[in-house]
């Protein structure tokens, strides 16, 4: 049997809105609406197991807040969610009001598979939402934009902070060598079993999409220890 995702996405197909929220919900799917989808709300359940089963039931495409917990609680966010989708075949975005710069490193840790985040406070016309999804789906059948392609080259870890969400901050020597970036440091301790506090001073080789235009849209993933350049280069 042909699975719902499979088709390409076309007017009046049924895209899930996973959203807490019920007004924040309300205006997504309004945007649907105004797009030429079909919105269809889908409730939170215990586990993202159960939540990916009930989207690849109903819909063709779905658009995730990121803050799933501000109304009930589940052990799961709209980065996962997102990223979950996309592993199954199914087409997803983010749209959130995300504004500080540690929701926007718990977002990085899926950023990968995530093509389009979108915020409620500048992103909120039905033709952003609609290109974002097409973009999804193009990504789905694995059609990259260069911004969206990744390479492998060296990141330097220079501090971790070790709060609730442990982040590295981090140079990328391929994108801008004098901007840091935050990354959450378990990407790096899960691909590389080091310690927090072994990280900062290393290099790593990683794979990082270093053509996107600004840091939001930066991901990073195979996190490998590289070789210490020889100390004359240093010097």
């Amino acid at each position: 049997m042909t699975a719902l995702h499979e088709h390409e996405l076309a007017p009046g197909d049924a895209v899930a809105v996973v959203d807490d929220v019920d007004v924040d919900a309300e205006g997504t799917a309004d945007l649907l609406k105004d797009a030429d989808f079909e919105p269809i709300r889908v409730q939170l359940p215990e586990t993202v197991e159960a939540l990916l089963a009930n989207l690849s039931d109903v819909a063709r495409a779905v658009v995730c807040d990121h803050r799933l917990s501000q109304v009930v609680t589940v052990p799961y966010d709209g980065a996962q969610v997102a990223a979950l989708c996309r592993e199954r075949g199914l087409p997803a975005v983010l749209l959130t009001g995300y504004s500080n710069a540690d929701e926007v490193a718990s977002i990085r840790r899926w950023r990968d598979r995530i093509p389009r985040v979108l915020s409620k406070g500048t992103d909120n016309s039905p033709e952003a939402v609609a290109q974002a999804l097409q973009l999804a789906q193009r990504e789905v059948h694995g059609h990259f934009t260069p911004g969206r392609k990744a390479y492998r080259t060296i990141v330097r870890v220079e501090s971790v902070d070790a709060g609730d969400l442990p982040l590295a901050e981090v140079f990328v020597s391929a994108w801008r060598p004098a901007e840091a970036v935050l990354v959450p440091a378990t990407l790096l301790t899960e691909d590389t079993g080091l310690q927090l506090n072994e990280l900062p001073g290393r290099r790593f080789l990683a794979e990082v999409n270093i053509y996107a235009p600004e840091q939001a849209e930066l991901y990073f993933r195979e996190f490998k220890l590289a070789a210490e350049p020889p100390p004359e280069w240093m010097a």
